[in-house]
């Protein structure tokens, strides 16, 4: 039943993007369309997921060092076109676009933007595909674009540290520290373990710690400390999550 629920809400969400396809552009190709799926990354049918990733996405190639079934272009490419939403993928993408000092590594089909807007035609409320793309933006020195997707996913996961940071990041190299600092302060707030952001907006001269958020007082008048008082723990990043920016 679940599985089947997801593929009407995919399809749904087909309907909603089908003149959204003509506005990605024939040059980025149609991402509900593919031999094998396309499946949402969120929701892998059956063992779809472990096989592509198994024999298309290995460490060698989220390494960037040499493809598995043949050329690294077309592993990577085979994964993306089944699982478009792939964000792991996507920063791989990102990744060997900004070693290669290319927008279209050799053997892609597209330029790598195309890879995101394809992700976020099919997913279009996947706000992963947003923060890597956001990621991408700041890296590429657009960080004006980056505002909007970074922004969206924050509208959709308002509790992701990353996407604060990062946003924080693209604020801080437009020199808008007024904004820059507040999502700065949240990204800490929730946890975010990497000092950069802060040691940016200190060197500027704006840093502020957070001022302390008073405490829930409980039924009998005591005080009762809330999760977001207590001090983030500083850990490493989940496997996995998107590299920030810096």
């Amino acid at each position: 039943m679940g599985n089947r629920i997801r593929s009407v809400a995919l399809a749904g969400w087909a309907l909603l993007a089908s003149g959204s396809a003509l506005a990605l552009g024939s040059e980025c190709g149609d991402p509900f369309h593919n031999a094998t799926g396309p499946f949402d990354y969120r929701y892998p049918e059956g063992k779809m997921l472990g096989m592509v990733e198994h024999r298309h996405y290995t460490e060698d190639i989220r390494q960037l060092r040499r493809g598995t079934t043949g050329a690294l272009a077309g592993d990577l490419a085979y994964t993306l076109r089944v699982f478009p939403n792939h964000y792991r993928a996507l920063q791989t993408m990102s990744e060997w676009s900004f070693k290669t000092k290319s927008k279209k590594p050799e053997g892609q089909p597209y330029v790598v933007e195309c890879w995101f807007e394809r992700g976020l035609h099919y997913a279009p409320d996947d706000p992963m595909v947003k923060l890597v793309y956001g990621i991408h933006l700041i890296k590429a020195g657009r960080p004006q674009d980056a505002v909007k997707q970074l922004e969206a996913a924050i509208a959709e996961d308002p509790n992701n540290a990353s996407s604060y940071y990062n946003l924080g990041l693209a604020y801080a190299d437009q020199k808008n520290y007024e904004k820059a600092l507040p999502n700065a302060q949240r990204a800490y707030e929730l946890g975010f373990p990497l000092p950069g952001l802060r040691q940016r907006l200190v060197k500027a001269g704006v840093w502020r710690e957070p001022e302390p958020k008073a405490p829930e007082q409980g039924a009998s008048g005591e005080n009762k400390e809330t999760p977001e008082a207590r001090p983030p723990v500083e850990d490493a990043p989940a496997a996995g999550a998107p590299a920030p920016a810096q």
